[in-house]
């Protein structure tokens, strides 16, 4: 394998690393801001939710555009503070995403309790959707990496 190869094979596995690292980070800090979060939400009213919603599902789409519109593909990942700008632009957009649908989930169970457990799966599925983009994007940036090395 020539020189050029092993350096961006390395750089794959690095990266691969501090994507993984990111998102455990993401993970263990959305989940630390799960009791103040609904600690603090507990004095929405019920008449007060559809506002709530709204707000929280507009500033949800604006976080997932931003995050989808990201890409490590026009990155230079070879300088080490543009893939930390990179990490960093990403775990902002996806920590956001986090509290934001924890926030959505935590406000439906006050206000319909029975439907709580679907809106948090649903939740789940869509954060695990955002973090798979994450590395699928990260992935499609080394799509010359040979997947052996």
């Amino acid at each position: 394998m020539s020189d050029r190869k092993t350096v961006i094979a390395s750089l794959f596995r690095r990266s691969v690393g501090e994507c993984l690292a990111k998102n455990a980070l993401i993970v263990i800090v959305t989940f630390a801001l799960y009791s103040p979060l609904t600690e603090s939400l507990s004095s929405i009213r019920p008449e007060q939710a559809p506002d709530f919603l709204f707000l929280i599902s507009i500033m949800l789409v604006t976080a997932c555009f931003g995050n989808f519109a990201f890409s490590y593909e026009y990155s230079i990942v070879e300088l080490w503070w543009m893939r930390l700008i990179s990490h960093l632009a990403t775990f902002l957009f996806m920590l956001l995403i986090g509290l934001l649908l924890f926030a959505m989930a935590i406000a439906i169970e006050f206000i319909h309790p029975n439907l709580y457990e679907l809106v948090r799966s649903f939740c789940l599925l869509l954060y695990f959707s955002c973090a798979v983009y994450d590395f699928w994007d990260l992935f499609r940036k080394f799509k010359d990496v040979r997947t052996d090395v």
